[in-house]
């Protein structure tokens, strides 16, 4: 919609007549649009946890573990236009099989609560499909240099090599370049 004001703009301001195309709506893995909206609002992270014993007031200890995340979150509601993003959300989640989940942010950042929809996707199996996503369709920006290295951790453990101390002592590296960590 805010695509097509702007189209309207161009056309009225500038004497030009650029068509209105319709939404597209052709199967998630069939073009590259979802990692143009990648760039913006996806998130490629790598969770590491160490030992931690029971402590008193905890039911059980916590293991060591090494996985990798990937996270699209969309406000509810779009800004300019006031539609809700969950149907295509709910695409997006579907094709990932992944559930789609609501939650509200209360932040002194923001002025009011902000409502979104997230999914996650963590499991190898299920990152499989991202990784054959965006092997078919490159990311071009900051956030494939965060996918290169997401990538990287992937392999490892594909190949179990999380499961080393030489192996883990190499991606504990990794994350500390990722996302806001990126220096240019």
């Amino acid at each position: 919609m805010t695509f097509h004001k702007l189209i309207q703009i161009l056309n009225t301001t500038r004497s030009l007549n650029i068509p209105l195309l319709p939404l597209n709506t052709s199967p998630i893995g069939n073009d590259a649009w979802l990692a143009g909206f990648t760039e913006a609002d996806v998130y490629f992270g790598i969770k590491i946890t160490e030992f931690r014993p029971k402590a008193e007031d905890e039911k059980r200890s916590r293991s060591r573990k090494i996985y990798c995340k990937f996270v699209i979150e969309q406000r509810q509601l779009d800004k300019v236009t006031g539609l809700s993003c969950k149907d295509f959300m709910q695409l997006i989640a579907d094709y990932f099989n992944s559930s789609l989940l609501s939650k509200t942010v209360n932040s002194n950042k923001y002025l009011s609560p902000v409502n979104s929809y997230y999914f996650n996707v963590e499991s190898v199996s299920k990152l499989e499909k991202v990784v054959e996503y965006f092997s078919t369709y490159s990311l071009m920006g900051i956030k494939g240099l965060d996918y290169l290295d997401f990538i990287k951790v992937y392999s490892m453990i594909q190949k179990k090599e999380h499961l080393t101390d030489s192996g883990r002592d190499q991606i504990k590296l990794i994350p500390a370049g990722m996302n806001r960590n990126r220096k240019f």
